[in-house]
């Protein structure tokens, strides 16, 4: 447990996009993230510093404003990097205390759909970089406006590359998993259109 009274700090008013969150405006005075994730390294040094000890020593406590309640909304998650974490924030009296568990899940639904007016077959295979042999390959009939669905497990975060391989066509997607700080739980999607296979 870390305590100790936070610096002073303002809030500025909410934004709408991700470019800019938590911006400095002047002085100690920064723009409020209205991010569901937000990413550490665009943390303020103040902020970092209670994250860290969060993350060190299991919690973070302050008998002052918590900066990362007074920069962000509704305890968004936090993404290291190599991480995804759970945001907690309590307030016992005048003590603030901030906490975060790790994301252990990494479950996600793999789903193609064929979005043209004839039959497809279909085979899909995920791989990533970290991995020497393709994490899933799957191959599967689907009818004009038929989709199909695959629940499989990523094991981290990065970049997964998606070949898909129809009767006539062929083409290598990328997803970025998490794929934003605004789409922590996005699951991977391709589409098969009738001019292009997209995610």
């Amino acid at each position: 447990m870390n305590r100790r009274r936070l610096l002073t700090f303002v809030a500025g008013g909410a934004i709408g996009c991700i470019s800019g969150c938590l911006t400095q405006l002047a002085g100690e005075t920064y723009e409020v993230c209205e991010a569901p994730v937000i990413m550490y390294s665009d943390l303020p040094d103040a902020a970092r510093e209670e994250v860290d000890s969060a993350l060190e020593t299991g919690e973070y406590e302050t008998d002052g404003e918590l900066l990362w309640s007074a920069i962000t909304q509704s305890e968004p998650e936090l993404f290291t990097g190599d991480a995804l974490y759970h945001s907690n924030v309590g307030r016992a009296g005048d003590v603030s205390r901030l906490q975060f568990e790790r994301d252990e899940g990494s479950y996600r639904s793999l789903t193609v759909a064929n979005e043209t007016a004839d039959d497809l077959t279909v085979t899909v295979t995920v791989a990533s970089e970290n991995a020497t042999d393709p994490l899933q390959i799957e191959t599967v009939a689907l009818g004009p406006d038929e989709d199909t669905q695959w629940r499989r497990t990523f094991p981290g975060y990065g970049e997964y590359e998606i070949f898909v391989d129809t009767d006539s066509r062929s083409e290598t997607l990328v997803w970025d998993y998490p794929p934003s700080a605004w789409n922590s739980y996005d699951s991977p999607r391709v589409a098969i259109g009738s001019a292009n296979i997209e995610l």
